[in-house]
């Protein structure tokens, strides 16, 4: 799904002053350079918030570049230990209360990811909006108070995504998204997910409220930022199978 979740969370690197006339793949290039970064450390928690039922999980995440990622639950007690591995394209979960490490095969990368709105690529990011999808810039408009481009993205022949079509709008100044719409095959709006409460994290910029509503459904998932660390050394067996127990 859009890419968000974490997370939506090395979106790190801020490009200095805009060029004149940028091309809609120059600034999504600058949004997954920004987006990604070269690494990160976040503590987060998402509130899922359904008709029937309100949950609350607290995690730790970690990333390196664009091949790597690890999420750890925190909380609360049923889920602490739960983790996420994502190396290059593979991506594994380790269920403590089974202490078996699983592999999720690609098919899966579009689930529900903890019974939220967010996918199991939205956390991860396998996805890639410079990369897998095409871009047409159509137009600039204000919103949220931020001067924005406004772009579609169509996902190119064979691209291992499920939207048909996504809109972004992109804060002009600073390359950080505002808000995202993800469309099903028949063109229908499914998920919109809004970017709040950018901070300046060093001399960098990122949202630091995510807020993820399905269309037509009385049901939101909402991911607060509570602390992050960018550009940080990470030791490489972080991100190893080994480090899932």
């Amino acid at each position: 799904m859009q890419k968000t979740l974490f997370v939506l969370l090395a979106s790190l690197t801020l490009f200095g002053h805009q060029a004149f006339a940028l091309s809609a793949k120059e600034i999504m290039g600058k949004v997954e350079a920004n987006w990604r970064g070269k690494s990160s450390h976040a503590v987060m928690t998402m509130t899922i918030r359904k008709p029937e039922w309100t949950r609350t999980i607290s995690m730790e995440y970690w990333n390196q570049g664009t091949t790597r990622s690890l999420i750890k639950i925190l909380a609360p007690p049923k889920d602490k230990g739960i983790v996420y591995l994502r190396i290059n394209k593979e991506l594994w979960n380790y269920l403590p209360s089974i202490e078996r490490t699983i592999r999720i095969p690609p098919s899966m990368m579009m689930q529900s990811w903890m019974g939220s709105n967010f996918t199991n690529d939205d956390l991860v990011r396998e996805s890639n909006l410079e990369r897998d999808y095409s871009q047409e810039l159509l137009g600039e408009e204000k919103i949220a108070g931020y001067d924005s481009y406004r772009i579609q993205l169509i996902p190119k022949p064979n691209a291992p995504v499920v939207w048909s079509k996504i809109i972004a709008w992109i804060a002009k100044d600073t390359f950080v998204p505002l808000q995202e719409e993800f469309y099903d095959e028949r063109g229908s709006l499914v998920n919109t997910l809004v970017f709040e409460n950018i901070k300046k994290i060093d001399s960098r910029y990122f949202p630091r409220k995510w807020t993820m509503k399905a269309t037509g459904k009385n049901e939101m998932t909402i991911m607060e930022i509570s602390k992050i660390e960018v550009d940080i050394p990470l030791p490489p067996e972080l991100f190893s199978l080994k480090s899932l127990k």
